[in-house]
């Protein structure tokens, strides 16, 4: 017979929070990676980089909580270094004070809807053919949408102001064959949905309005 393994409440409780503390420290990782690479596959190719304070912050945070946990495990084994619980406790408050800063942020940046903002300042350097615009050709083919927050959009910049029309890319299959569909779309054209992406809005996978 094995001798019972015998572990009082306050140890328990202790292994209890270190689990959870890993869990929690790879759960941030794994948000931080997952929030960087859903940004590279939308607007990636634009090179705006919205996310990259909340990522830095997760993984600080991340990091931050192993070192504790790790501190926290130290002090719980070697209980006569009460300095081992008192950096413990001064990590977990700057841990929590990163991560209300991070959530404030990403807040903020929901309500002010920046990638819209910062798409639709590219938008006024497009140039049909030029290489920089590809970027919105690959994307309206990519996610069938046109412009930001809908096909007016371009009515906003020199593109549309002086062409009266959106990029062909804007166009729906067949009709993207076709140099001239984008043409008279704007201001406004009631029958602009059957020859390009006019709804509102990006696709869902992207930062829609």
């Amino acid at each position: 017979m094995f001798p019972k393994l015998r572990i009082d409440r306050t140890t328990l409780f202790y292994y209890i929070t270190h689990i959870l503390g890993c869990i929690l420290a790879f759960t941030l990782i794994l948000i931080a990676f997952l929030t960087q690479k859903a940004e590279k596959d939308t607007i990636g190719d634009f090179e705006i980089n919205l996310s990259t304070p909340f990522v830095i912050l997760f993984y600080v945070s991340a990091s931050f909580l192993l070192v504790a946990i790790g501190i926290g495990y130290l002090a719980q084994k070697l209980s006569d270094k009460p300095s081992l619980w008192i950096l413990y406790c001064i990590l977990l408050s700057l841990i929590s004070l990163i991560m209300l800063t991070a959530s404030i942020s990403s807040y903020s940046k929901a309500v002010s809807n920046e990638a819209p903002k910062f798409l639709k300042h590219t938008m006024e350097f497009y140039v049909k053919g030029h290489s920089g615009s590809k970027k919105w050709d690959n994307l309206h083919r990519k996610f069938e949408c046109c412009g930001t927050k809908g096909y007016q959009d371009w009515q906003d910049v020199q593109f549309g102001r002086t062409s009266l029309r959106v990029p062909q890319s804007c166009c729906r299959p067949p009709n993207n064959t076709d140099d001239y569909c984008g043409l008279n779309a704007l201001p406004h054209d009631p029958n602009a949905n059957d020859r390009i992406y006019a709804r509102v809005g990006m696709n869902r996978n992207t930062f829609s309005s």
